[in-house]
């Protein structure tokens, strides 16, 4: 049981590219952060692969190195960007995925591993990604997801309302979860458009179907609020933040609320908790300077120049980044410091590099495009400044080339996941001079010591 845990923790730390049991528990303590389900799922996806594994391969060393088991963790951390699709589906995805990799892919890596120039396990996550793949394609069969949907929530974060509220309403579910989230983004779509009585009656409709929908509550509010009913819109929006106390957006409308009924210290405390669990919301930080008391000047201008720095320079999307992301980031970094400094630093490099890039292209932030780029710099080595500099090429690469490509995946009910990433080191690991001169005659991209370790001792055995 105890080698077993092993496995499985290492297979945390993949994530961040290391071998470490406490880098693995780091991340572990992240994902929680985020989100309890999604740990849970990691948790059993590492454990199911590692305990087939383990009936399955007799190599030994790849099974320790965590190499198997990260892609159970893969498998879990998926329905993040899939909130529509309900357990029972997502259990059975990550148990029957999580099986059949476990079963299929440690007879194939022995025998790419010295037959040919690229192994499988030398693309860390590929398995995962196309078993993800495989249940997209059967979750849009069986009703649970639709490539319209995922469509209409892209275009609702980027602003595009109209285009959002059309692929809302060429969505096909059969799901109560799914249909309750098309109707909340129908609803927003249409709250933005100025439309408050058709968004009232999408909203109603998602909350008759599921109540543990937050943004349903909190675009109820607002719009309610848009027509002047104070009290029912403090009632829904204090149904929101029982559902999330970290949903800042309503936070910030119980803060309007409590300053048109004129209880101006109620408006600074739920204006200060939305600045707490939305630190770049710029318009969370001008409540609170609007907020605040005669002789706070200091305050208030310190909240006045943030939230202009915000409204100016920053990404698009960063306001809705949370204080969860946010603890879950500084896990991550943590647990990248606990076993290797120089990836705790590239991380970090590659979060700035993705805002820097973001910022200059205008484009809006996504995790998909996070995860890519973090990749990118973790297996590029210890952190040099000249890497990090040759490295914005490829990142604002990325950047520029997600949307599209995101948009020709979604028309088939896909996602990008770490495609791009794949392809950048399956280029270089296929044309080793492809880059060269960051770590002298070494290609930027590279894999980890333990994988050139296993490689290496499978040809000793043979």
């Amino acid at each position: 049981m105890k080698a077993l845990i092993d496995e499985m923790l290492r297979g945390f730390s993949r994530l961040l590219m290391v071998e470490h049991r406490g880098t693995g528990l780091c991340v572990l303590a992240g994902l929680a952060c985020l989100s309890v389900g999604t740990a849970l799922l990691s948790f059993t996806g590492a454990l199911v692969v590692s305990a087939v594994a383990r009936w399955r391969s007799r190599d030994m060393d790849l099974r320790e190195s965590g190499l198997l088991a990260v892609n159970g963790v893969l498998l879990g951390v998926l329905w993040l960007l899939l909130p529509h699709v309900t357990v029972w589906p997502r259990v059975l995805g990550v148990v029957a995925g999580g099986g059949l990799i476990a079963w299929f892919a440690p007879p194939s890596t022995s025998r790419l591993g010295t037959g040919s120039r690229v192994a499988a396990w030398e693309l860390p996550g590929l398995p995962a990604g196309i078993m993800a793949w495989i249940a997209l394609l059967l979750l849009q069969i069986g009703g649970f997801h639709d490539a319209e949907l995922s469509a209409g929530m892209r275009a609702l974060a980027a602003g595009r309302f109209e285009e959002a509220e059309k692929h809302f309403l060429g969505t096909a579910v059969r799901s109560d979860l799914a249909e309750a989230h098309r109707c909340a983004g129908l609803g927003w779509s249409l709250h933005r458009r100025g439309d408050q009585a058709g968004a009232q009656v999408a909203f109603s409709r998602a909350l008759s179907l599921d109540t543990g929908i937050a943004a349903a509550f909190d675009g109820l509010g607002w719009s309610r609020l848009r027509q002047g009913r104070v009290d029912e819109a403090a009632l829904a929006f204090r149904r929101a933040v029982s559902v999330d106390g970290f949903h800042h957006t309503a936070r910030a409308g119980l803060a309007s609320c409590a300053l048109e009924a004129g209880h101006r210290e109620e408006a600074l405390h739920h204006f200060t908790m939305a600045a707490l669990c939305a630190p770049f919301s710029a318009p969370a930080f001008a409540g609170l300077a609007a907020a605040l008391p005669v002789g706070h000047d200091m305050i208030r201008r310190a909240a006045l120049a943030w939230s202009g720095i915000l409204t100016r320079h920053a990404p698009p999307g960063i306001g809705s980044v949370s204080m969860r992301v946010l603890l879950c980031g500084l896990c991550f970094v943590i647990g990248a410091w606990w076993s290797a400094c120089g990836s705790a630093g590239m991380l970090v490099a590659a979060a700035v590099s993705c805002a820097a890039c973001s910022t200059w292209l205008q484009a809006r932030l996504d995790p998909m495009l996070f995860c890519n780029i973090a990749g990118l710099f973790l297996v590029s080595g210890p952190p040099r400044w000249r890497k990090c500099l040759a490295l914005l090429p490829a990142t604002a690469f990325f950047t520029i080339d997600h949307a599209p490509l995101e948009e020709w995946l979604l028309s088939a009910a896909l996602l990008p996941l770490l495609l791009p990433f794949h392809l950048a080191l399956l280029a270089t690991r296929l044309v080793p001079g492809l880059v060269r001169g960051l770590t002298g005659p070494r290609p930027v991209l590279r894999l980890s010591v333990m994988t050139r370790m296993l490689r290496r001792r499978r040809i000793e055995t043979r």
